[in-house]
């Protein structure tokens, strides 16, 4: 949930607008109001808007409010990357792979656990928390057992700074 909502507020102070479809969604999102703000989305996808493509493959992969529906997910960011980009999607290309990766974390494919795994490992993503919470878990699952140590340490620090 923290990570869905970090994502939330850090895409809707880019959009800061309630008037466009993706706006009102956000609201309801802010609000708690999940499940109201799927249609907003999907109506904001109509009008060509990549955010809510990339905010319902989030929340599909997400299993939050919503179950996890890995294909619509994949789907929704299938969508994102053959949509027509604007000037302002800048910020969402540094999102993009991490909603990504918690699609291939989430799918039944054992082979796209690694390829999540060293993407989220990249420099651009070393201070974002929710990749390294991400890490921290598929460190302790097993996804990426080369570093069984880094595993623990990632694991207790994050889940101990938001446990206070």
């Amino acid at each position: 949930m923290f990570r869905t909502l970090l994502l939330v507020s850090l895409v809707s102070s880019i959009l800061g607008c309630a008037t466009t479809s993706t706006g009102k969604a956000f609201d309801y999102v802010e609000n708690d109001q999940i499940l109201e703000a799927i249609p907003h989305f999907e109506k904001g996808i109509e009008e060509g808007e990549r955010t809510s493509s990339l905010m319902l493959a989030l929340l599909y992969s997400s299993d939050n409010h919503v179950p996890r529906d890995i294909a619509k997910a994949q789907q929704y960011l299938d969508l994102f990357s053959n949509m027509q980009p604007t000037l302002y999607d800048q910020a969402l290309n540094y999102y993009a792979p991490f909603v990504q990766c918690v699609v291939w974390l989430k799918d039944d494919d054992i082979s796209n656990d690694q390829k999540a795994s060293d993407l989220l490992k990249q420099q651009n993503f070393q201070s974002f928390s929710p990749v390294l919470s991400q890490l921290a878990d598929d460190f302790t699952l097993g996804r990426d057992a080369k570093n069984n140590r880094l595993a623990k340490l990632l694991y207790l620090e994050i889940h101990w700074a938001s446990s206070q």
